[in-house]
């Protein structure tokens, strides 16, 4: 059994920049170990599957038994995000500089939501972007399959948008770029345009009205 401890960073409470750090978890002492004292610090000693001695730091479990502290091999970056939340986002980085890295990175995104440039949509979208739109679809069914659904709606479901993904050749969630492709540049109108836009503004009730005396006569 997996017990967290609560020595993770502060909430964040009044603080302006984010911070990346390992998370920590304890478990039961390993068989065979035993406990010593090492420049005071209380540990656990064991010998591993592939007989390497291993060390790991003390702690006492909610019941009182002794238990060994772990900590993650990766980096977890905990942050404000564009709606004023503290969010905790694993990094997958082994490298402190590379979880910084990934943690300028959000930082920037929620700056850019404070700023609507961004909206959160857009923002919690980016973080899905990677993942392959099968994964997606898997999701999407376990979360009908938990609402209820029949297998029949499962399986047409499944079949329909795998059809729809495989026809479309899509493979990612995908925003397209407007700037790139843009279909109609947009401009303000030049003086003549906006003259001649208001001229046939004023006599096209004058049209109007005389198609509709021609359509009368010809009754």
């Amino acid at each position: 059994m997996v017990e967290l401890t609560g020595s993770t960073p502060g909430n964040l409470k009044g603080e302006i920049m984010g911070t990346v750090y390992r998370k920590t978890a304890t478990k039961p002492l390993p068989a065979g170990a035993k406990l010593i004292v090492r420049k005071g610090q209380r540990l656990a000693e064991w010998k591993d599957a592939k007989g390497k001695t291993r060390t790991a730091p003390l702690t006492t479990g909610q019941e009182g038994q002794p238990r060994i502290v772990i900590e993650a091999g990766t980096y977890t970056a905990k942050y404000r995000d564009g709606s004023g939340i503290v969010q905790e986002v694993a990094t997958g980085c082994r490298d402190e500089t590379a979880a910084r890295s990934v943690l300028a990175d959000l930082e920037r995104r929620a700056e850019m939501v404070k700023g609507k440039v961004l909206t959160a949509t857009e923002d919690a979208l980016i973080d899905h972007q990677e993942t392959p739109l099968a994964e997606h679809l898997e999701g999407y069914l376990v979360h009908l399959k938990a609402k209820g659904d029949s297998d029949v709606h499962l399986s047409d479901t499944r079949r329909l948008v795998g059809k729809l993904i495989g026809a479309c050749c899509f493979a990612r969630l995908a925003k397209a770029d407007e700037r790139a492709d843009r279909r109609r540049q947009r401009r303000a109108m030049t003086e003549d345009e906006l003259t001649r836009l208001l001229d046939v503004a004023r006599r096209r009730p004058l049209a109007e009205y005389g198609r509709l005396a021609a359509s009368r006569k010809t009754r």
